[in-house]
């Protein structure tokens, strides 16, 4: 009995093995030639199948009639089988999209997530490049993030991060790129912006968010924010979120609720808190 279960258990990891192979396979190769290869595979099976079957109870048949038969009798359930393989082949487009779609999606927020930045900056920059024009790089981070969480609950601050995504998406265009970085930080390109046109932007969104009112968090939240710019006909995107993460960390250490900004090469233009600093005065 061991020996059988061993050699049974053998067999099934084996026909695992063959399966994930074939699957990897049909995934290398293509939607359009996997349906082919599997559609292929499906009229020979029902062909080879229902020729065994004559076979085995009408030995005597002739081999012209058998080959008449296993021909005729899965031909006459092709509607089915095609039916059947275009509805699997649908459904494995439209799984395929929604993986694509989860693989570049941040789920708390539903914004993108770092490797949908990634890739949309870099072809923004490109293009950016190409026309010989600047682009504007903001980073965002929640101020005070760990206590909001250890004072209020982890609940809190996930209302925290779902609204600063809901506030900057509603004051974005369509060329924009938002994404959440990591943990409370988010990231915005702006592809043919000045610097002051990122920093307007900035403003905006630094007040709209101190105004939202967040469930489970009493006093809401504040950002500080880091600008960086390319130069005309930058692409270096590396370079572009270094420079955005040292403002970030100047405005953070000038106090928070602050936005700093200066381009790569340069040290910051200026770190500043509009009415805060015009009310100190």
């Amino acid at each position: 009995m061991w020996i059988e279960g061993r050699v049974g258990m053998q067999i099934s990891g084996r026909v695992r093995q063959i399966g994930h192979a074939l699957t990897a396979w049909l995934l290398h190769i293509g939607l359009a030639r996997a349906v082919l290869v599997i559609a292929a595979f499906s009229v020979l099976s029902s062909v080879l199948i229902t020729g065994l079957c004559i076979h085995l109870t009408m030995p005597d048949t002739l081999l012209e009639e058998w080959i008449y038969f296993a021909i005729l009798t899965p031909a006459s359930i092709s509607p089915v089988v095609g039916a059947v393989i275009m509805s699997l082949a649908y459904r494995l487009a439209q799984a395929q999209k929604v993986l694509a779609r989860l693989a570049h999606t941040d789920p708390l927020t539903g914004v993108g997530n770092r490797r949908h930045f990634m890739e949309s900056a870099a072809s923004s920059l490109d293009r950016a490049s190409r026309d010989g024009m600047e682009a504007a790089l903001l980073m965002l981070d929640i101020d005070h993030f760990k206590h909001l969480n250890d004072l209020h609950g982890h609940a809190a601050g996930d209302s925290a991060l779902i609204e600063v995504a809901r506030c900057c998406s509603r004051h974005l265009s369509i060329t924009h790129t938002l994404a959440r970085w990591g943990g409370e930080e988010f990231c915005i390109l702006m592809p043919a912006a000045s610097i002051r046109e990122a920093s307007a932007l900035a403003d905006r969104l630094r007040m709209a968010i101190a105004a939202m009112i967040i469930a489970d968090v009493p006093k809401g939240v504040s950002v500080s924010i880091g600008i960086a710019v390319t130069g005309s006909g930058g692409r270096d995107l590396d370079a572009l979120l270094r420079a955005a993460d040292r403002h970030l960390y100047q405005a953070k250490a000038a106090g928070r609720d602050r936005i700093s900004s200066g381009t790569p090469a340069r040290a910051p233009v200026a770190v500043f808190r509009y009415e805060n600093d015009l009310a100190s005065h």
